[in-house]
């Protein structure tokens, strides 16, 4: 049966409930005992065990709150017609890959190579124009359209930067991420997509600062609120020792081994919904996490190496180095006060918050003894 899954209604210990979209126009072929009902039917939760009738409940209740196009009906058909035809491709086969808060994800098998489909949320409406303007290091974007904020790119076969054990791979991608920054950076403006502009001074002020732990607050101890709060200051104090501060660039926002493919021998990065106009170091940042845990701090040291040569017109090396350390502290609350202030209330809480919060509120927790050292010395 080909379906089409809009979106999670519930989630148990379990077991997890999706609204599924049958696409078929005949009705599947069932066992003469079962019946189809329809779920608006007066009858419908009559025929439920208590459990799956609350469940049926609150999927009726969310019809009503459904913000993303990707989550109606008849969507996925407008897409699909959409896709065959760029693709000049009629018996295009599509497999859904992925549906969530973030976006919804098709696989299309085609005569000739093979490609994907995403649709992404108003909120990273950005990505497709973003990653038209990078496929020089990322799959090549066959067609968007700006009015459904979706876009068909090739598709990319290797393996994951994430699952390799070649620095020589991880090196080339950091330089490659550099290259595409400071091309972004010297862009005069006339061909660069519009993104967010999230500078630091905007992000990591004293009111910001503060907003974002109050609306955190009930999902950690009062004493680690109160930690968190009285460092505030120091925080911002640490901003203003960075000799870069005025760089500005492109951050891809989630850049790591699982959003770089190695094909053909080359990294290709792809996935800049988090993306946004700001300090361009912040990438880096989880990236060289990721080296130090795979293979030795000396080869994370080579790839930060590798990627500030690519600065040194702005600063000298060792302002650079300087200006990463004091990065690497103000890396997870940057990325603490964008999600909780511009993507959380745009997309609503979703089933991986808890996580993605949890963890910058712990990094956050964990450096504020080397913030305060960082001042005094």
């Amino acid at each position: 049966m080909n379906t089409n899954v809009l979106q999670r209604i519930k989630t148990e210990d379990s077991r997890i409930v999706y609204e599924v979209e049958v696409l078929d126009r005949e009705p599947p072929h069932h066992h003469a005992e079962t019946s189809w009902t329809s779920p608006f039917s007066k009858n419908a939760l009559l025929q439920l065990e208590k459990s799956e009738a609350e469940v049926l409940k609150k999927w009726k209740a969310e019809l009503k709150k459904k913000t993303f196009p990707w989550s109606e009906y008849g969507f996925r058909s407008e897409i699909e017609s959409w896709a065959k035809t760029v693709l000049n491709d009629p018996d295009a086969f599509f497999q859904q890959i992925r549906s969530w808060e973030k976006g919804g994800l098709l696989k299309v098998t085609i005569s000739q190579q093979n490609a994907y489909v995403k649709v992404v949320p108003p909120v990273f409406k950005h990505e497709p124009l973003v990653q038209k303007y990078m496929d020089r290091y990322g799959p090549e974007v066959l067609a968007i359209d700006s009015s459904k904020h979706a876009y068909v790119m090739r598709e990319m076969r290797g393996e994951l930067l994430g699952n390799s054990l070649a620095i020589a791979y991880w090196e080339e991608a950091a330089r490659r991420l550099a290259q595409l920054q400071r091309a972004f950076s010297e862009d005069e403006g006339r061909h660069r997509p519009s993104i967010p502009d999230r500078s630091l001074d905007e992000v990591i002020s004293a009111p910001m600062l503060i907003s974002t732990v109050q609306a955190v607050q009930n999902w950690i101890a009062p004493k680690e609120v109160i930690k968190l709060l009285a460092n505030v200051p120091a925080v911002v104090s640490l901003l203003s020792l960075l000799k870069t501060k005025q760089l500005q660039s492109i951050d891809h926002g989630d850049f790591f081994g699982g959003n770089v493919i190695i094909e053909n021998d080359e990294p290709f990065l792809y996935d800049w919904s988090n993306s946004c106009l700001t300090h361009p170091f912040l990438s880096l940042v989880h990236f060289l996490e990721e080296v130090e845990a795979e293979f030795l701090k000396s080869d994370s040291e080579d790839v930060l190496h590798e990627y500030l040569q690519h600065w040194t017109h702005v600063e000298a090396f060792e302002v650079l180095q300087d200006d990463f350390a004091i990065m690497k502290l103000l890396q997870p609350i940057f990325y603490l006060v964008v999600h909780v202030q511009f993507i959380m209330p745009v997309l609503g809480q979703t089933a991986e918050d808890e996580d993605i919060i949890d963890h910058y509120l712990t990094e956050w927790s964990s450096n504020v003894y080397e913030i305060d050292h960082r001042l005094k010395g």
